[in-house]
């Protein structure tokens, strides 16, 4: 009715004999790009990701939508398209609204490895010290609602990837490390 909020009078869901392929749940592109630096005794290194051309049904987020109470739409109704989604749900039991694009590109690490200078290395008598700090998925970029679009509810098992409901995300990890060469 053009008042930018639906109701279930205004969403029609296809009946299930006329379904149709949404997307993969394998990604269809794959790139990674690294690079190495060195400057003044110092060495730099990265790792970025991208994955995309797939597709993940966020079942977290239809999952917390299934009651009218706890869900996206009493908070904010957002776009028509996110309205239609809830509905479909409510009134058809219809998870297509929650069929999401899951690409990304992530940052996967990036670290920096600090050599001391022979002159304080020989004098401790070492054949060679240095120190690394390293961080591994640190920042994802990516228009997927759900925590990370790598996830899988089926753990390890790629013939079943394409749904996330309870996942948690891979650690954003720290690391220091020290190499000490007698």
């Amino acid at each position: 009715n053009g008042d930018g909020n639906l109701s279930f009078g205004e969403v029609e869901v296809a009946h299930p004999d006329s379904a149709e392929f949404m997307g993969s749940p394998f990604p269809d592109k794959e790139f990674s790009l690294s690079g190495d630096l060195r400057l003044w005794g110092v060495q730099f290194s990265t790792l970025l990701d991208y994955k995309g051309g797939y597709r993940l049904l966020n079942m977290s987020r239809a999952w917390r939508n299934t009651f009218e109470a706890n869900s996206d739409a009493a908070y904010d109704p957002g776009s028509l398209e996110k309205q239609a989604g809830q509905i479909a749900l409510w009134d058809a039991n219809s998870y297509a609204g929650y069929i999401e694009d899951a690409s990304f590109i992530k940052l996967r690490e990036v670290a920096v490895t600090f050599g001391l200078p022979s002159t304080l290395v020989d004098r401790a008598g070492l054949a060679g010290l240095s120190l690394t700090l390293a961080g591994r998925n640190l920042i994802t970029w990516t228009d997927y609602k759900g925590y990370d679009p790598e996830v899988n509810s089926y753990g390890g098992d790629a013939t079943m990837r394409g749904f996330d409901l309870g996942t948690y995300p891979r650690s954003r990890v720290l690391n220091v490390g020290l190499d000490v060469t007698f």
